[in-house]
């Protein structure tokens, strides 16, 4: 009994070592082989167990555990406020600031208003009338400045990123763009907008950016301008989590950064960033979450223990963008 306890023990001593080395590598064999240590200490605590005090003790006290896992969070939940205290960094969109597989601890927000105010978030005030011209025109927002290469207008980086000197800064329409690749129409360049017709409308910055450990250039769209006002990007505004709903392009919790608040009436819409994105999430077709979309904002992070969920669920690809950091 004490070699099979022994087992166990080294099992679960191989697994952190297997989820420390699928986080710096993000080896996808890795993340198989963690999964299947996982599933190997699972049955072998069950067949220890089984052995020592019988397979109906067992599985009375699995189903034990599990609601009191259960309760646990739900307990942790009615103390911060939120019906989701606990979420995972799932991809790389808030580089530097937050790793894919951190676990972050969320607090629920019982007042908006005061919100906003305690954490200075500047503040976009719509009539109900112009919020739904908003929404309906959402399209219009759906725009991006992009570079691209020698006066060819169709020669653009995609990603934003500026990989020679002879270059220039254009507006593209994401709809256009999207539609042309659809077709395998490489013309790009009848893309580009005059100007933009949006309720909200964007500016750009040229930043660093750090491409598996090069220094390169990045077109990071990372100011809103709305009635001649310029809010530009802060990172030290508070990262809230926040639900995507259908027909937003983004899906599940997403844990981004404020950069705004679009205020209508009493009600409070927030327009969201990836740190290590080059645009607004509005830019890519996910609406300003509403007061009943936003789950809480960030209190705490902790470091891979995240990447246990990960593994579990089978979200074992690297995303888009863990090969690249923008430095501010």
């Amino acid at each position: 009994m004490k070699l099979n306890k022994l087992l166990i023990n080294l099992l679960y001593i191989l697994l952190i070592l297997a989820i420390v080395a699928y986080a710096f590598t993000s080896n996808i064999l890795i993340g198989i082989f963690a999964f299947f240590i996982i599933v190997l200490i699972f049955s072998s605590e069950i067949t220890y167990s089984s052995k020592n005090i019988g397979v109906k003790k067992t599985m009375i006290e699995f189903a034990l555990s599990i609601i009191a896992a259960i309760l646990t969070i739900y307990g942790i939940g009615i103390l911060l406020g939120t019906q989701v205290p606990i979420d995972t960094v799932a991809s790389c969109s808030m580089l530097p600031h937050l790793n894919r597989g951190d676990l972050v601890i969320i607090q629920g927000i019982k007042n908006y208003s005061s919100f906003v105010s305690n954490n200075k978030i500047p503040t976009i005030n719509m009539s109900p009338y112009l919020f739904s011209l908003f929404n309906e025109s959402i399209e219009n927002e759906l725009v991006l400045y992009l570079p691209y290469y020698n006066d060819n207008k169709s020669n653009v980086s995609l990603n934003g990123v500026i990989i020679h000197n002879r270059y220039n800064v254009a507006l593209y329409s994401l709809v256009c763009i999207s539609r042309l690749l659809g077709a395998n129409d490489k013309n790009l360049g009848q893309c580009v907008i005059p100007k933009q017709i949006g309720i909200i409308r964007f500016n750009y910055t040229i930043e660093n950016v750090s491409i598996n450990g090069k220094m390169y250039k990045i077109v990071d769209n990372d100011e809103l301008i709305y009635d001649n006002r310029v809010i530009k990007e802060n990172y030290t505004m508070p990262i809230i989590v926040y639900r995507a709903t259908p027909p937003d392009s983004f899906s599940g919790d997403i844990i981004h950064r404020v950069v705004a608040a679009i205020r209508v009436n009493d009600t409070y819409y927030f327009i969201t960033k990836g740190d290590n994105n080059n645009a607004f999430d509005i830019q890519y077709y996910n609406k300003p979450p509403s007061e009943n979309e936003v789950l809480g904002y960030m209190v705490y992070s902790i470091p891979l223990l995240g990447y246990v969920k990960l593994i579990v669920s089978g979200q074992l690809a690297q995303p888009l963008g863990c090969n690249q950091s923008i430095i501010t």
